[in-house]
């Protein structure tokens, strides 16, 4: 209603010949030089401006409907190139704003074919709302890398298809809201599966032993590539939050009817004679299936290593011991000592400062000091 007369008569020219047979012609026909024309113009413009935008988007409908091979097959400069030269060069968005908003519209939702990149007279709202987006517009937009999308596109995880330009060089479009489901599915799949170092600080274990924890069966994991996550391994939240709440519900227990020397922390009973292979899996399956509750918590260690258990009941999940023969004769460095009595150096060690062990000066390997078998037979049988 704002228009001025001439612009007024270029709108009715420019959709009365859209109206006419399709498609705008290539030289524009001289405006109302013969009457039939005029008349013919004018009712085609009036009738698609009262049933507006419907019929200018039925006309554009029309004039892309036709039998080609897949989206790669509708060519938009061919279709609507001359049509939307016009359209940008004798109609501006300046003043016939409300047209171009309605061309833009019918290319998001109704367009079917690629939009490339050289169509600059498009605004930016239609670049980031076309169905067809290249792979490196994808990356921007969604986070996703254009490899990885390339992979996704070829094992038909998602919609999109692989497109020659000519220069010896293929470029692939994808589907804008087959990429999108995908982004959503993976962000579910992250969020069932959490990282290593959150692991470890709920747990409060190193890397080596949560390992034998997996491998025990009692966290799933997966490969982060094979699942589209980080490329370290992710492990199964549900999993995780089992063995916590496990462990969790005896967190307020106190107990004051225990002797302290007949309780022990979980962190100690795995340094002393639980082992992280077999000893540490069995008390904490055990405590998932209630067979074995923790009788108090100190908040020395991290994560579950603080739970305090009676020593007895952990006593009864050490891993079976292998019967090493001492030799009758000779001597055995520390760390061979520790071997024998399936124990630690550093408690060796101790037992021989403590008297428990001799240690004669006068044996040496190196710097290495050597204790009698004999002496360490009698300690073992005793």
């Amino acid at each position: 209603m704002k228009l001025s007369l001439d612009a007024t008569l270029r709108l009715i020219r420019f959709l009365g010949s859209v109206h006419e047979n399709g498609r705008i012609r290539r030289k524009q026909i001289r405006p109302f030089a013969e009457l039939d024309i005029a008349t013919r113009i004018g009712i085609g413009a009036t009738a698609m401006l009262m049933d507006w935008p419907r019929s200018f988007k039925d006309t554009l409908r029309r004039m892309a409907d036709e039998p080609r091979n897949g989206p790669s097959g509708l060519n938009f400069h061919k279709v609507f190139g001359n049509f939307y030269r016009h359209l940008f060069d004798v109609l501006p968005r300046k003043e016939f704003g409300f047209l171009h908003d309605a061309f833009e519209t019918f290319v998001a939702e109704d367009w079917n074919g690629l939009v490339r990149s050289q169509h600059r007279w498009f605004s930016g709202a239609l670049r980031t709302s076309t169905k067809w987006i290249t792979a490196s517009e994808g990356q921007k937009v969604y986070g996703v890398t254009k490899r990885l999308i390339n992979c996704l596109v070829r094992r038909r995880e998602i919609k999109g298809i692989f497109v020659n330009t000519g220069t010896h060089r293929t470029e692939c479009w994808i589907w804008r809201e087959s990429l999108g489901d995908w982004v959503a599915m993976r962000e579910r799949e992250r969020a069932s599966y959490m990282s290593g170092p959150e692991l470890k600080r709920l747990l409060g274990l190193k890397h080596e032993t949560l390992m034998e924890i997996v491998q025990a069966g009692l966290i799933r994991y997966s490969k982060g590539v094979d699942r589209s996550l980080s490329n370290s391994f992710s492990f199964r939240r549900d999993d995780v939050m089992r063995i916590v709440n496990a462990f969790d519900k005896w967190k307020s227990q106190t107990c004051t009817d225990i002797d302290p020397g007949s309780t022990i922390a979980l962190r100690h009973a795995l340094k002393n004679y639980l082992g992280r292979d077999i000893g540490l899996p069995s008390v904490i399956r055990a405590v998932i299936e209630a067979k074995l509750s923790p009788v108090g918590y100190t908040s020395a260690f991290r994560g579950i290593m603080g739970y305090l258990f009676r020593s007895d009941d952990l006593r009864q999940y050490r891993p079976p011991q292998i019967d090493i023969p001492i030799p009758h004769r000779g001597f055995v460095s520390f760390r061979e000592a520790a071997t024998l009595l399936t124990t630690r150096a550093e408690v060796i060690r101790a037992l021989v400062k403590r008297g428990l062990l001799t240690s004669p000066n006068d044996y040496h390997n190196g710097f290495a000091k050597l204790i009698s078998t004999s002496d360490l037979e009698r300690f073992s049988a005793r």
